[in-house]
């Protein structure tokens, strides 16, 4: 695969790209973590570690240095050290070895890892890379991304065996056919994910547990606090205990362990009228109000009467029981009414509901319910009562409770006050990036030398006012090589197979990018292809759109298959070179003004629709062809910056975050003894919505420097 005619161009708006582990594909990379293995008996944190290792068949001491680094980056650190000593035959076995770390990845993570290769759907998936561009591809300077892509390719075959093998067939990987295939002396051998039964019955379900589901590691990933074995470190219990539990490690010594059935009960109080508030619980957002109305992206899916639906008084516990596994459980806040099909609980006069609230969705224990949930595949998982009882959770006592509780509400709302300065800045950047375009593309802003032009003149709209005195006003039609068309209509029952079609969802994007491997496939005649066929350069619009927000959006195709056709509620457009830049005609009819032009004539009766000849009639303004060159390379070099900005911040806030999960889990477990801080806290916040302004506007002063409030908001 390393050859050059092995380079491959991907989009990175119609590909599934992941660059960092906490990007939404991140569970993709070798670095993840979350998807332990088990290899001969050991196992092993990550896929790169395994990986990793297996470059010194002949050297155990290294592979087991290698397998036992806690995280993947030091595990590829301290492999580094001895590159030169690799097996002899590393460059041709590499390829193979990755391919049969990512089964075993898959058949020990089924449910985890294969729903997320499914997600990427028919979706090229790119590993974005700053350097290597043989398991990933690098950004070039168009914003592509060009490389070999090995492990996006990899992933892309394995999620093809995922859609069209058996889940028994990929629960066993068998050892490479390689010479000295070996982990720590031994010949690797044949791994196993689990069994997978299609004839249990449901009571048979009820009472097996589950086996075919992640492996829990054989100890944990070290604590954010940790300060090494000492047990009088800063910040740490003054003694520890053996929990007991492999998964749960050390404890503090005056911690109780009790099993859940003694913490709380059961209540089936049911709704007389289901006149009282519809509550929903969330993996992300616990236990909420479902608006009666709803929302378009999110519909109103309740049943059309709720009586009988569960009772919820404040401080009960709300339990998806089909959905438990990934946390979707929490303390209730309100009083209201649930799903027949969650349980609800009650917590006893011994137990602080939200301290328990926290203990059940930190990682830990979300790992822990899951093992616990009976069921053969992940949507058949459930948490059933008895199963839940049987759970063994850590007790502090109740004062301790209480002390922990306070102090993770503080940290808490400090963590969301600055996580909300970040989201408000990327909001305020993204209107900059709006609001240059708009300068740039209606001639507000000379971008030579970013003043306005010397000489206006009347544009002839009064919603547009004056434009540059060289600028001329014209139509869009008069900018095309062709008149504009409407698409292709076909119907559901012809897809699947024939020629690639691009879909409205392909145009939502800022620029298309066509793949052949990403778009639907239509049956078309060979007439039907030539009528409309789309070529490189042309642009397409939204015509018509159940979101409004999609209609009268537009898009360049780039890197047309040559059959490629595009479908009815588009409307093609081919520019004429000579007058106009492509990327400055599509980038000004998707400004706002142009935007609100075309939305504005719409017809709103079913769908909303622009008509054909209004688009054709939208006006555009045209510089000089090499002047709308000019205004291209300045926007990008202004987005450019403007995108550093917000990927900063969008980092910022995913640690931040990530410090949350974090401290949460070490303060519920006992890694970290916060009852002196807590007695410490103040009883008034002290952070005020001035501050957070303040903060924002010091941000939006520098977009490229680093948070300048941020000491007034970190923790």
């Amino acid at each position: 695969m390393t050859e050059s005619n092995n380079i491959r161009t991907y989009d990175p708006l119609v590909s599934a790209v992941f660059l960092k582990t906490k990007d939404r594909f991140g569970g993709l990379s070798n670095m993840a973590p979350g998807f332990p293995l088990v290899v001969n008996g050991i196992h092993i944190r990550t896929s790169e570690a395994l990986y990793q290792a297996c470059r010194y068949p002949h050297k155990p001491e290294v592979q087991r240095r290698i397998i036992h680094q806690r995280s993947p980056m030091t595990a590829k650190m301290h492999s580094r050290k001895y590159q030169k000593v690799s097996r002899a035959d590393w460059d041709v076995v590499r390829v193979q070895i990755m391919r049969w770390c990512l089964r075993i990845k898959l058949a020990q993570n089924w449910h985890e890892f294969g729903r997320l290769l499914m997600a990427t759907e028919h979706r090229p998936i790119v590993e974005q890379s700053r350097r290597d561009a043989f398991w990933g591809a690098k950004v070039a300077e168009d914003g592509t991304l060009v490389g070999i892509n090995a492990l996006g390719r990899l992933l892309m075959e394995l999620r093809e065996q995922l859609k069209t093998e058996t889940s028994a067939s990929l629960s066993v990987v068998k050892p490479l056919s390689i010479p000295e295939f070996l982990l720590l002396r031994e010949p690797i051998a044949a791994v196993r994910g689990g069994k997978v039964s299609r004839n249990h019955s449901e009571s048979e379900t009820r009472r097996s547990p589950r086996v075919f589901g992640p492996i829990v590691p054989e100890s944990l990933a070290p604590s954010l606090f940790d300060q090494g074995e000492s047990d009088v470190a800063p910040g740490r219990y003054p003694i520890y205990r053996d929990s007991g539990q492999r998964w749960l490690g050390r404890i503090p010594a005056h911690w109780e362990r009790r099993r859940v059935k003694y913490l709380l009960r059961e209540c089936d109080t049911r709704s007389i009228d289901g006149s009282e508030d519809l509550l929903r619980v969330s993996q992300y957002t616990g236990v909420t109000i479902r608006s009666p109305t709803g929302d378009p992206d999110d519909p109103d899916s309740r049943a059309s009467s709720l009586v009988g639906y569960k009772c919820v008084e404040p401080n009960d516990l709300v339990v998806n029981i089909m959905l438990a596994w990934n946390g979707s459980l929490g303390v209730s806040q309100f009083r209201g009414i649930a799903s027949p099909a969650y349980c609800v609980y009650r917590f006893n006069s011994n137990a602080h509901p939200w301290y328990f609230h926290h203990l059940l969705r930190s990682p830990v224990f979300k790992a822990r319910i899951k093992s616990v949930s009976t069921g053969v595949v992940e949507s058949r998982l459930r948490l059933y009562t008895d199963d839940l009882y049987r759970l063994e959770a850590i007790v502090p006592t109740l004062s301790e409770q209480n002390a922990i509780v306070r102090f993770l509400n503080h940290a808490d709302r400090r963590i969301e006050h600055y996580i909300r300065a970040k989201q408000k800045l990327i909001a305020l950047l993204e209107e900059q990036k709006q609001a240059i375009i708009h300068q740039a593309v209606t001639g507000q802003i000379d971008v030579r030398s970013g003043q306005p032009y010397p000489v206006y003149k009347a544009s002839g709209m009064d919603w547009l006012g004056t434009i540059p005195g060289h600028w001329r006003f014209a139509r869009l039609k008069a900018a095309l090589s062709q008149p504009t068309q409407n698409g292709l209509f076909k119907k559901k029952d012809q897809f699947g197979s024939g020629v690639p079609l691009i879909n409205v969802g392909d145009v939502y994007n800022e620029r298309l990018g066509v793949d052949s491997s990403s778009l639907d496939l239509v049956d078309a005649s060979p007439q039907e292809v030539r009528r409309f066929h789309v070529q490189d350069g042309d642009i397409l619009f939204v015509r018509s759109s159940l979101k409004l927000e999609g209609t009268g959006r537009s898009a360049i195709a780039m890197n047309c298959h040559p059959e490629t056709v595009f479908e009815c509620h588009l409307v093609q457009a081919r520019p004429d070179g000579r007058q106009v830049n492509f990327r400055y005609l599509v980038t000004q009819l998707n400004s706002y003004v142009l935007r609100h032009f075309l939305v504005s004539r719409a017809n709103m009766v079913t769908m909303a629709t622009i008509a054909q000849d209004t688009i054709s009639s939208c006006p555009i303004l045209l510089p000089p062809r090499i002047e709308q060159d000019r205004i291209i390379r300045w926007i990008d070099i202004q987005w450019n910056r403007i995108s550093n900005a917000i990927a900063d911040a969008s980092r910022h806030i995913n640690l931040m975050q990530e410090y949350r999960t974090r401290l949460i889990a070490d303060v519920v477990t006992g890694k970290l003894d916060v009852r002196q801080a807590a007695t410490e806290l103040p009883e008034v916040d002290p952070f005020l919505e001035h501050d957070l302004y303040a903060t924002v506007h010091d941000d939006r002063k520098s977009t490229t420097d680093e948070f300048d409030g941020a000491e007034r908001v970190a923790l």
